[in-house]
């Protein structure tokens, strides 16, 4: 089977994955596009791992990890809400967040996406969580004042 054939079903998911990742429909898109094109140009950047959907989001992952620091900050939340929550974690923290809880991967295959150990993929996740759970406290406190 060709890679095209065994990522193709995973490239809708991988979409909704990057949206919520990006925060933006037209810049998830766009780091896929460039994921692809450069797949297209050179087959040997497809990681080797235990499973097509765990290399495609490996790659994806590194596509948009090598660009964060390239990138100016291109969402910056107005205001404090839920909404805006996910987007302000950690790049790191989100990814790990939205494999387990978007994209019903298993902590095993989330952490070999990602490249780490699975005791350090569950301190990554451990410290998303808190991070969102601060963040509902401040809405708390800030709805008390007003």
């Amino acid at each position: 089977m060709t890679i095209s054939a065994e990522i193709a079903p995973f490239l809708p998911l991988l979409r909704r994955h990057s949206m919520a990742l990006t925060g933006s429909q037209a810049v998830g898109d766009a780091v896929i596009v460039t994921m692809l094109e450069a797949l297209i140009a050179e087959i040997g950047i497809f990681p080797s791992t235990s499973s097509a959907r765990i290399s495609l989001y490996t790659l994806h992952w590194k596509f948009y990890s090598s660009a964060l620091h390239r990138v100016p900050t291109w969402f910056a939340p107005t205001t404090v809400s839920r909404e805006f929550n996910l987007m302000a974690l950690a790049p790191r923290h989100r990814q790990a967040l939205l494999l387990v809880t978007l994209d019903n991967f298993s902590r095993l295959e989330a952490a070999e996406t990602l490249g780490v150990p699975e005791e350090e993929f569950g301190h990554l996740l451990t410290a998303s969580y808190a991070e969102l759970a601060s963040w509902d406290e401040d809405i708390s406190a800030l709805a008390a004042v007003a």
